[in-house]
């Protein structure tokens, strides 16, 4: 199985970093106000879960 990770990074790399991880039923999108306030200041990270969001799990055949 491959995955494929849906995540969003932003703002200055030489800040400190923040990371978002929603809770279960959610997505990244739930942080956007959030990493819109802080994109200034800091470097931010948000992902999905697997089985959320834009989070894909491709089984490989053979």
């Amino acid at each position: 199985m491959t995955t494929s990770l849906n995540w969003v990074h932003t703002g200055p790399s030489e800040k400190a970093t923040v990371v978002f991880i929603h809770a279960i039923g959610l997505d990244l999108t739930y942080w956007d106000r959030q990493i819109d306030a802080l994109r200034s200041n800091f470097r931010v990270v948000a992902f999905d879960l697997p089985g959320h969001g834009g989070f894909v799990a491709i089984a490989m055949l053979r």
